[in-house]
């Protein structure tokens, strides 16, 4: 008796191991959304691993968003109003749905980070999330393209170029008084030319689509 009681115990604990929902990437980074565009979207897919049919419920949080900017939320049933921040999805043995995260621009240069959980209604230890970056990336990721970016030769003769980077938009040069001597729209295997500039040292700074300072680098020309 005790034995087929310690058997049921464990089937039931690995029904609850098994017991889940996915969400795949959990990650997704969206750029190059512009002011001008209808709208960014940010892909995933929801999965419930069971084999029984199980009901979801998918909330959306706004962690980060531009002022003027909407976002809506797709699921396998419809594409919601910006207004709908929670709704139901009943998923098949192994079926999938697409959470796809809408962003709308309207005109405004911007960002966001949104959140999307989805959590069985009858079991809400089964949960997943995913984080989706549009136009901005997590920390991390960010330090490290930032680190990889480099500005050279260096020191120069007032040549120089800088690293592809697909959020760059325009590289400034300032002098050490912090004045602004030049500015360039960015272009991938551009070469900026300050030969014109007395020798020294500059702060080279490379600027995102939405006006945030990337990275600086101090350059020397000879």
């Amino acid at each position: 008796m005790k034995k087929n009681i310690l058997v049921l115990l464990c089937m039931a604990f690995g029904i609850g191991l098994s017991a889940q929902v996915t969400i795949t990437p959990d990650v997704v980074i969206v750029s190059n959304v512009m002011p001008n565009d209808v709208e960014g979207i940010g892909h995933s897919i929801a999965k419930n691993t069971l084999p029984q049919v199980r009901t979801y419920r998918w909330e959306r949080t706004v962690i980060e968003m531009t002022e003027g900017w909407s976002v809506a939320v797709c699921d396998k049933n419809q594409c919601y109003l910006p207004t709908v921040a929670s709704q139901e999805v009943v998923l098949g043995p192994q079926e999938e749905s697409i959470m796809d995260v809408h962003v709308y621009p309207n005109g405004i240069a911007g960002m966001a980070i949104i959140e999307v959980v989805v959590t069985d209604v009858n079991n809400a230890s089964n949960t997943a999330s995913a984080l989706y970056y549009l136009n901005t990336m997590p920390t991390s990721v960010n330090e490290a393209i930032w680190e990889s970016i480099a500005v050279y030769p260096n020191p120069g003769n007032g040549m120089f170029t800088v690293s592809e980077n697909n959020a760059a938009s325009r590289v400034q040069v300032f002098d050490l008084t912090g004045k602004l001597v030049r500015q360039f729209d960015y272009a991938t295997d551009q070469w900026y030319d300050i030969r014109d500039l007395q020798s020294g040292a500059y702060l080279v700074k490379l600027i995102d689509r939405q006006g945030v300072e990337m990275i600086n680098r101090l350059v020397n020309k000879i």
